[in-house]
């Protein structure tokens, strides 16, 4: 063998083995806060769609429809009520307009929140696609994985994290149009993807690894879910995975 592919042959393995210890990359979870009553957030609801589609495996996209627009009158066509908004969700945005985020913060629509650290308008494709290589630069400390038997959620998380941080469960489903016939966006049908439906808690990080089961967990043809954990106050995102039979 010649030195050029002797070293070859050992650059390549040498590779493999960073790989195999480096272990398979946590998904990014990208959290759009959006609503039908928005006219700008057809655009960022529209790439968080090719976001999911095209980032696949490399990213958990979420929707989270506030409820602040919903009273909003637009002149003669009136106000349009989120079908998808809960106040909750709301909340949720608000909280991390008090966290330290970085990028653009505050409480606006469409907002996207990066792997629980950074924030940018919703459509503002390049600077979320720089800032999800950044979450994915700094793998995630914790591994989770998640799997149904009957209607059981069985979660199983590892790795070395701070103690304090929450595990989520997220609930969505995959797709959604809607005919808008009030407020900025009447007459159009808007699509939603991966619209959360629910976010609990369903557990609390502890060192040493968590083992969950959360009953009475199905999942129907437009359905998925993920689970995750965060910092108790909305910081970083430290591991997530999604639940099985995503589509």
């Amino acid at each position: 063998m010649s030195s050029g592919k002797l070293i070859l042959s050992i650059s390549l393995a040498l590779a493999a083995l960073g790989s195999a210890h480096a272990g398979q990359p946590q998904p990014v979870i990208v959290e759009l806060f959006t609503s039908q009553g928005c006219y700008s957030c057809p655009a960022a609801e529209k790439y968080l769609g090719q976001l999911k589609r095209v980032r696949g495996e490399e990213v958990i996209a979420l929707e989270f429809h506030v409820d602040y627009w919903n009273d909003l009158i637009w002149g003669s066509a009136g106000n349009w009520e989120d079908v998808h908004s809960k106040p909750e969700y709301t909340l949720r945005q608000r909280r991390y307009a008090s966290a330290r985020l970085q990028g653009r913060r505050g409480v606006y629509t469409p907002q996207m929140v990066i792997g629980g650290r950074y924030a940018a308008v919703g459509s503002a494709g390049s600077t979320i696609e720089k800032r999800i290589g950044q979450v994915q630069r700094e793998p995630a400390p914790l591994t989770v994985n998640a799997r149904l038997d009957a209607r059981n959620l069985l979660v199983e998380i590892a790795g070395e994290a701070p103690d304090g941080a929450a595990v989520w469960l997220a609930r969505y489903d995959l797709h959604h149009t809607t005919e808008v016939t009030g407020g900025e966006n009447h007459g159009k049908k808007l699509e939603n993807y991966n619209v959360v439906t629910d976010l609990s808690q369903i557990g609390t990080w502890q060192s040493g690894g968590v083992k969950l089961t959360v009953p009475g967990v199905a999942l129907g043809d437009n359905q998925g879910c993920a689970v995750f954990v965060q910092k108790q106050d909305l910081g970083r995102i430290l591991g997530a995975g999604r639940c099985p039979r995503e589509s």
